[in-house]
């Protein structure tokens, strides 16, 4: 009897040995593991968009909420009078 007690205390501190062993592998291996480069990123909808200067004050404004008038982009409609 006092055998079989051994042989299951001897297998299970072999077993502890082992997984102990595993751990600290796996955690060398992470250590060695390049890390990816980062993927090129497409332009998406919150990119900056185009800026474009007002010709009477100054102020740069979003191309898209600019006022077009003779292919010239303005603030608002104050500035736009003001080159007539």
């Amino acid at each position: 009897m006092r055998f079989l007690v051994r042989l299951i205390f001897v297998a299970c501190l072999v077993w502890l040995a082992l997984s102990f062993i595993r751990m600290a592998l796996d955690a060398l291996a992470l250590s060695f593991k390049r890390p990816k480069p980062p993927a090129p990123q497409e332009p998406s909808e919150s990119s900056p968009e185009r800026l474009v200067r007002d010709p009477v004050c100054g102020v740069f404004i979003a191309e898209k909420a600019a006022i077009w008038w003779n292919g010239q982009a303005f603030c608002s409609e104050e500035c736009r009078k003001k080159l007539e």
